[in-house]
This record gives structure tokens, C-alpha cells and sequence, in this order.
């Protein structure tokens, strides 16, 4: 999961997609793994932690 995690910190567009698309099939918590990268992520990996962390078919929302 950090490794996945990581890849919200590239600036390549692509690469943050694939690594939310992937986070965002995990059925467990990701919060603490998610909150280990925020600070180093640039913009765009940012915008997608939303996305990354609160699916309704997970039973988390926003």
C-alpha cells in the first residue's frame, strides 16, 4: 500500500491516476497510509486523495 501511496507524489498525471484508480479498490483503512505521503504530494496528487480514500462502496464518504 505505501509503495501505491508513493505514486500520489508524482507529478506525472498519469501515474497519480493509476495509483488512485488502484487505492481507491482497497476495502480497508488507507487513512494513515494515505496521511504518511499527503505533505510530500504535489497538486495534483492532492486533488486525488478524496478520491483515493472515501469510496461509498467502502462505506466511507465525504
Amino acid at each position: 500500500m505505501l509503495v501505491l501511496a508513493g505514486l500520489l507524489k508524482s507529478q506525472d498525471d498519469e501515474t497519480v491516476l493509476l495509483a488512485k484508480d488502484a487505492l481507491s479498490t482497497y476495502k480497508g483503512d488507507i487513512s494513515y497510509t494515505l496521511a504518511s505521503v499527503f505533505n510530500e504530494s504535489g497538486d495534483v496528487g492532492k486533488k486525488s486523495y478524496p478520491t483515493a480514500y472515501c469510496q461509498p462502496e467502502n462505506g466511507k464518504s465525504v
